[in-house]
């Protein structure tokens, strides 16, 4: 029965030999693909921390929209501009008249005009 039927055939010992090598091989790759610190859970952990980051940039690019209409806007209108002049560095626009009282004195610098100078006492 030497027809096309391979049923009682045996293939021969090398190719037997190759394919269980080949198999082994390939076992061993994928047992250290799942095992080795470089492997796998490096792939899970490199996964997280691009997914930070992602949401990081994000963030980033959301915060600087927002200080770009900021800026935006303080080129168009000085009241913003003026405001934090007079509160946070003490400036008084020209010919103003600044009164402090001796809490004030104590707690702030001296007013200086909006032009840098500072004003007399």
């Amino acid at each position: 029965m030497r027809g096309g039927s391979s049923r009682g055939r045996r293939r021969p010992l090398a190719l037997r030999l190759g394919l269980a090598g080949a198999a082994a091989v390939f076992a061993l790759l994928v047992l250290r693909l799942l095992v080795a610190d470089d492997g796998f859970p490096a792939l899970l952990t490199l996964r997280a921390d691009l997914e930070a980051l992602r949401q990081d940039a994000s963030a980033l690019a959301e915060r600087n929209q927002e200080l770009g209409a900021a800026i935006r806007g303080l080129r168009h209108d000085l009241h913003p501009v003026e405001r934090i002049a007079r509160e946070e560095l003490d400036f008084a626009a020209p010919g103003e008249i600044t009164y402090l009282f001796p809490a004030d004195l104590e707690a702030r610098q001296r007013p200086r005009k909006l032009d840098g100078t500072e004003r007399a006492r």
